[in-house]
């Protein structure tokens, strides 16, 4: 009786841990120069990193600590990624979460959108699998226009081009009247 306990056991530890590892995406990472921890859990990447999921979202930067065992890249210093939607958001320190499928950082950061609108925030989220940007603070848009938005909360759907956002202000150029 212990034994078919014990192979049972087995067995759903094994199918779990297959069922994490199908879930779970390949990055694709390159460096110039490449350090590990003797476990091998820790990567550290220096000098022209760049990393591809498999949802097409491109982060480069120069300094990167790669955690194995999360699937979490954090990056140091200024880093850009070019979403699968073609958005660039460029800043600092940034947070590649693989097995949550997001992105973030605490620090301020600009997105730029595929028309060239620029978005100034203080924080962003990106939910890669939905394709959806959150900011909370002070954040302001700068339109191609020259119009000017200022919001305290914003949310941006890169597939339906649509920003939806609170305490919004608006400033029009006087040229587009």
């Amino acid at each position: 009786m212990k034994n078919k306990i014990l192979i049972l056991f087995l067995f759903f530890s094994f199918f779990l841990l297959l069922i994490e590892k199908v879930f779970t995406e390949e990055l694709k990472i390159q460096s110039n120069n490449i350090q590990s921890n003797k476990k091998n859990t820790l990567i550290i990447f220096q000098k022209n990193v760049k990393v591809t999921d498999k949802k097409l979202n491109f982060l480069e930067t120069d300094y990167a600590k790669y955690y194995k065992d999360k699937e979490r890249i954090e990056t140091k210093g200024l880093s850009k990624i070019t979403t699968s939607e073609n958005f660039i958001i460029e800043g600092k320190d940034f947070i590649f979460d693989n097995i949550k499928g997001k992105i973030l950082s605490k620090y301020p950061a600009t997105i730029k959108d595929r028309e060239g609108n620029l978005i100034d925030t203080e924080m962003f989220q990106y939910d890669r699998e939905n394709n959806i940007f959150f900011s909370k603070g002070k954040i302001k848009i700068k339109d191609i226009k020259g119009n000017k938005y200022s919001f305290s909360e914003i949310y941006i759907d890169e597939k339906k081009e649509k920003i939806i956002g609170s305490d919004m202000k608006v400033f029009l150029n006087d040229n587009t009247f």
